[in-house]
């Protein structure tokens, strides 16, 4: 996809409401837990770790990453950032994401132990987004070049690995799971497909397309493989969880759209959802028999 992605496009674009394509069958199956940031007016939550540390951005007096921690939530942004987004979370309480330098689009880590924030570029990049981080401090996302080519991004202590679809023209790459799985979205050779979602286990690709859909999108995986995401089909968008070949819907109860964007370990997923008048955060847990 060519064109310098904006800092606020990309804030609007998960904004925009999700509707029921799925049935309803398996939605009992989880309890929804709903929060909202404290005086903001907009919640959007993006990650979640085995602790249930959750990691968004909310709007308030404009845009800012958070950690949610039970019911404390702390602004999560690097020194004289203009704006940032916090995507990610491991089990350290490591956090990334992106954020506003005023010169550039920049990603960011912060450890939570020491309070200390770092950011990093990628040669050639004019945009750069972390989306996640495991426990061996991989960390995933994708970047614009100069040329407004997007292409996935795989950064560890070696360096940065390029994850490009072969003879695809845009390559993003969201969630990272413990094996160093990362899953995204890229567009789909076949007839009637706009995107597909597909993992890259560091060498190869595997591509999936959920039945009856036009496009396939996977944000966040974890370590048993579950992954989460949105498909777009005739009946509208939808948010489920794959687990094997199984699609499964995630709709929050009574919400006019809902966006599945994490899961962790213990199988809890984190998103967002909206009223028709604003937007909320949100955790999905498994109910136990």
């Amino acid at each position: 996809m060519r064109g310098r992605t904006n800092f606020l496009l990309v804030l609007v674009l998960s904004l925009g409401f999700v509707t029921d394509g799925f049935p309803a069958d398996d939605q009992a199956t989880y309890r929804y837990q709903v929060f909202d940031f404290p005086g903001a007016d907009q919640t959007l939550a993006y990650g979640m770790n085995d602790a249930g540390l959750v990691v968004g951005a909310i709007v308030k007096n404009g845009q800012h990453g958070f950690l949610k921690d039970g019911d404390k939530f702390t602004i999560i942004e690097p020194p004289d950032a203009r704006a940032s987004i916090a995507y990610g979370i491991n089990n350290a309480g490591q956090i990334v994401g992106f954020f506003d330098s005023g010169t550039g689009y920049l990603g960011f880590t912060y450890d939570s132990e020491d309070n200390h924030y770092e950011s990093f570029d990628i040669s050639g990049a004019s945009y750069i987004e972390a989306h996640g981080i495991n426990a061996r401090g991989q960390i995933s996302g994708y970047f614009n070049d100069s040329r407004g080519w997007v292409h996935g991004f795989l950064k560890d202590r070696s360096g940065v690995t390029i994850i490009d679809v072969p003879n695809a023209s845009f390559t993003y790459v969201y969630g990272i799971n413990e094996r160093g799985h990362v899953v995204g979205i890229a567009p789909s050779p076949k007839p009637g497909l706009i995107n597909e979602g597909f993992i890259w286990d560091g060498k190869k690709f595997t591509f999936f397309n959920a039945p009856g859909s036009t496009s396939t999108n996977f944000y966040g995986i974890n370590a048993s493989g579950d992954i989460v995401g949105i498909v777009e089909s005739s009946s509208g968008p939808s948010s489920f969880l794959k687990r094997k070949d199984q699609y499964i819907p995630i709709h929050v109860p009574s919400a006019m759209g809902t966006e599945a964007r994490g899961i962790n370990n213990a199988h809890e997923i984190v998103g967002d959802w909206g009223d028709g008048r604003t937007f909320h955060g949100f955790v999905a847990s498994p109910m136990r028999d």
